[in-house]
């Protein structure tokens, strides 16, 4: 998947370059606030071919809303930089069936259905690659850096629900990392209102470069449901062993909706 992108941005690049005009430079400063419509998932190598295959454990689509505000400063033509802040509601979606569960010691079959959910602060940095405006409407960027995230809220549900007793209770936020480097790319399209304001529409995906989940998290067996276990929030018929569970990324691949104020022009 990341040769696919890579060869994507390389051939945006070289397309951005070639079309490019002097017909209506965008050198300057803008505000944009966006607002991004993503599906989100936290893909697992043990759990895609261990569990999957077994029913055990099914990944399903997850849509979620992310919110923030960009701040682009272009020094030239068709160079320039992208920092913001950003709130993004990321997560998985499970279902599965087993025959045994590990909670209860019960052997009676039964469907389950849960979902993890993870909200960051997201602070962005990214190189921009711009065409002018054509025509004086439209312009295309392609944008690719890193993203740092900050954990700022984790929470679970499983159906059936676990009894969890109030000394066994566990703050999901402790099982993740507080902290993650997002490799980030963005294709967009800016449509020029008036002399000072845009409507951008695009399109976003991000994906971890570390593991997202706290490996180093004690559990006990005697006070820990299974659902506390990785995957999160699945049940389960026997605890995970995480002394050679693979690391679990996170990946979003959103559509961009918003809108630019062109503030500073030279």
């Amino acid at each position: 998947m990341r040769s696919n992108v890579l060869k994507t941005l390389i051939l945006l690049t070289v397309t951005l370059i070639f079309f490019s005009s002097n017909s209506f430079s965008q050198t300057g400063s803008y505000i944009a606030p966006t607002t991004i419509v993503q599906l989100t998932s936290t893909p697992n190598y043990n759990d895609l071919n261990d569990y999957n295959n077994t029913g055990k454990v099914v990944f399903e689509n997850t849509i979620k809303i992310a919110y923030g505000l960009n701040y682009i400063y272009n020094g030239t033509a068709n160079f320039g930089f992208q920092t913001g802040f950003k709130i993004s509601n990321e997560g998985q979606n499970y279902s599965g069936k087993l025959e045994y569960d590990v909670n209860e010691n019960d052997s009676t079959p039964f469907n389950y259905t849960s979902s993890v959910n993870l909200r960051y602060y997201e602070v962005p940095f990214l190189l921009r690659f711009n065409s002018s405006f054509e025509d004086y409407v439209v312009n295309m960027a392609i944008s690719a850096g890193l993203q740092l995230d900050f954990l700022a809220k984790a929470s679970f549900s499983t159906l059936p629900a676990p009894l969890i007793l109030p000394e066994n209770y566990l703050d999901i936020k402790e099982l993740f990392r507080n902290t993650n480097i997002k490799f980030i790319a963005e294709t967009s399209f800016s449509f020029l209102l008036s002399d000072n304001w845009m409507i951008n529409t695009g399109l976003q995906w991000t994906r971890s470069l570390m593991d997202i989940e706290n490996k180093d998290f004690k559990f006990d067996k005697t006070k820990h449901i299974a659902e506390y276990y990785f995957p999160v929030s699945t049940k389960k018929d026997v605890r995970t062993d995480i002394s050679n569970r693979y690391k679990t990324t996170s990946m979003t691949f959103g559509l961009m909706l918003g809108v630019s104020y062109w503030f500073n022009k030279p």
